[in-house]
């Protein structure tokens, strides 16, 4: 039976308002984005099929981390973790992480699908989510950042059948064994998942808030539509109230800090555009023709959020909580792309900087390479003309023995070209010396060499040499 394969992908944990209550005081509730269906950045490929048919395996699975030092002193969670282990026993892994919590039967059984638009702006997945998981806040101190900042996630899993498809291995069939917390590299990086995020930034939190904050609005109609006379109640205009508000901002900014609710005749109610809270301001109007409205805006009390009936007085324009929303999301969004464009441009010039520097230093190696070799060129090339000229030398050496003191030797020496081969030169003395050789005999040929003959029937043995000689022979004796 073919063995099990392990295969880790990376998403994001996060927690979103509703998730923020205690059970006890050692637990504290979380919420998961575990993974999407399709092909993944690991190139794997799991169908919403399988992930479905596999859900049951995910009761009761740890929830694990490794809380480590970085380089610069600080703690935060790591990765997987794990190290090898080399003794004289063998070679063995050892999991390095711990479990902070596990995934509970209620979170499993109301897991949905959601779509999330990842970081490129245009690419959705369909993720899964698991709602009211358990971690031990009381416990580990560490686990408790979960409660304050998102950190990412990487679902642990083993496959029990899969097959390639093109570059992707597709699994057919799985368990989840773990659920990891990442966060970052000992170098202090952040660790990447491999399931590119569960949530960008409040988007959970700010549909939270929309959805809260319009069950509240109904449920202080059903509760006050009698108690309420804002026809009769109010001692002012209600503009007066807005232009008296207006003069209240958020910071140094422009931005208006209140926005009106309702007014009685006791009370001044308004949403602070700040903390997005409600609060009740007494007031009172002073006396005269032009009577002057004087808000205690030292003290504030804060209310629970309601409604009251529509105000339709004239001149006066309520404000609009989805506008508030929209313009923070637009805030947020444009806070995010201003960040990324400096993070973008700042890694951008770091790398041209980077290649600058690294093209500068192999064009100085180039140079120097290129001076090194011109410089070898040059002196294989004398190397190369001296033993030309050295083996011409020998050759005519060995041909002094043969030709001597021949005359056109001796000028084709005093005149030798260095710029024939060796060949050349030998061929030229080799038809130089063959023909001092045929020269030589045919000097030869025309020598006279004496002979002795017999004369007046005496007979002389001995060759009579002289410088005349038989010529003189018949006057001797």
């Amino acid at each position: 039976m073919e063995e099990p394969k392990i295969m880790r992908y990376e998403t994001q944990i996060q927690l979103v308002p509703s998730s923020m209550k205690k059970l006890n005081k050692q637990f504290s509730l979380v919420d998961i984005l575990l993974c999407y269906h399709g092909e993944n950045r690991n190139y794997t490929s799991i169908s919403k099929k399988v992930i479905e048919a596999s859900l049951p395996s995910l009761y009761g699975i740890p929830i694990v981390g490794e809380y480590i030092y970085l380089d610069d002193g600080s703690q935060d969670f790591g990765s997987h973790g794990g190290k090898i282990i080399i003794s004289d026993k063998g070679i063995k892994f050892e999991d390095t992480t711990k479990p902070y919590g596990f995934v509970t039967k209620d979170a499993v059984e109301t897991a949905s699908w959601v779509n999330v638009t990842e970081k490129d702006g245009h690419t959705v997945h369909e993720y899964i989510q698991l709602k009211g998981c358990i971690v031990w806040s009381d416990r580990y101190e560490e686990v408790t950042k979960l409660l304050d900042e998102n950190y990412g996630q990487s679902m642990e899993i083993s496959i029990s059948s899969g097959h390639y498809d093109g570059d992707y291995y597709v699994v057919d069939d799985f368990d989840f064994s773990a659920a990891c917390i990442l966060g970052s590299n000992v170098d202090g990086t952040e660790v990447v998942p491999c399931f590119e995020s569960a949530c960008i930034g409040r988007h959970y939190e700010l549909d939270s808030f929309k959805r809260e904050y319009e069950f509240m609005l109904d449920e202080y109609k059903k509760s006050q539509v009698n108690n309420s006379n804002p026809e009769g109640a109010k001692q002012m205009e209600l503009i007066k109230f807005v232009e008296a508000l207006s003069q209240c901002k958020i910071g140094d900014t422009e931005k208006a800090k209140y926005a009106v609710l309702n007014v009685t005749d006791e009370k001044l109610y308004v949403l602070d555009l700040e903390d997005y809270k409600p609060y009740a301001f007494d007031y009172t109007v002073g006396e005269g023709e032009a009577p002057e409205l004087i808000i205690d805006f030292d003290n504030k009390c804060e209310m629970s959020l309601s409604a009251c009936p529509k105000i339709t007085e004239e001149g006066f324009t309520e404000f609009s909580i989805s506008g508030l929303i929209d313009d923070a999301v637009q805030e947020k969004s444009q806070t995010l792309i201003s960040d990324c464009t400096r993070n973008l441009e700042a890694a951008f010039n770091e790398k041209v900087d980077e290649l600058k520097a690294s093209y500068d230093e192999l064009r100085e190696q180039y140079d120097s390479a290129m001076s090194e070799l011109s410089a070898f060129r040059a002196a294989d090339e004398s190397r190369k003309e001296k033993e030309h000229r050295e083996a011409i030398d020998n050759v005519v050496n060995e041909f002094s023995k043969k030709l001597g003191r021949v005359s056109e030797f001796l000028i084709y020496k005093a005149r030798l070209d260095y710029s024939k081969s060796v060949e050349e030169v030998q061929k030229d003395l080799t038809l130089m010396a063959g023909k001092s050789v045929m020269d030589s005999q045919t000097k030869a040929s025309f020598s006279y060499n004496p002979t002795s003959t017999k004369v007046g029937g005496k007979s002389q043995s001995e060759k009579t040499e002289s410088r005349y000689g038989h010529l003189l022979d018949k006057f001797q004796n």
